[in-house]
């Protein structure tokens, strides 16, 4: 069940088990292809910001971490959570971002998930990713995922947030997807 609208662009083919809760199926209506242009905007401008040497993360895996605001990478160009959950921590600030850049993947296990304390919000949290998203079985995401290629969600996944590809989101069953709108 989706929560917001699903578009393409360029392009016509919206395919798979696709259900709206409320929004539009827009294939490639002024709507879909200004939304793709900004997404080539957006992620260009995630992509340029400065992580800064104590934001490398020697781990790509984020299982089991509690990370404050800030422009987070992988020396390896890579982040998975394998297990457990993501603690993001907004320090009492409501307007704390989490920016997340990965020169390849990010990747998630069965059932992972997040927890936002203190002022943290699905709404300022982005991922940069720079070839594909694999969300996995049963997890719950948050945040907005802005791809290079593609985005897969598996079934049962939970999102809260906005899945951007500049090639193909492709749902692997039931999932759920909420725009965030806090």
């Amino acid at each position: 069940m989706i929560t917001g609208n699903v578009g393409v662009a360029p392009g016509t083919a919206i395919t798979g088990n696709v259900m709206l809760g409320t929004g539009f199926l827009e294939a490639c209506t002024v709507s879909a292809i200004d939304c793709a242009a900004d997404e080539l905007i957006a992620y260009q401008i995630l992509k340029g910001l400065t992580c800064t040497p104590e934001n490398t993360l020697a781990n790509s895996d984020l299982s089991g971490v509690t990370l404050l605001s800030g422009v987070y990478c992988s020396s390896s160009g890579m982040l998975s959570i394998s297990s457990t959950t993501l603690t993001l921590d907004g320090n009492g600030d409501y307007d704390s971002q989490f920016i997340f850049q990965t020169a390849t993947t990010v990747t998630t296990a069965t059932g992972t998930s997040f927890i936002l304390i203190n002022g943290a919000e699905a709404k300022n949290v982005y991922w940069q990713v720079g070839s594909s998203a694999t969300l996995g079985l049963g997890s719950s995401f948050v945040g907005h995922v802005l791809a290079g290629v593609t985005i897969n969600v598996g079934h049962t996944t939970t999102v809260v947030g906005r899945l951007l590809a500049q090639a193909a989101v492709n749902f692997e069953g039931a999932d759920s997807v909420t725009l965030s709108q806090q």
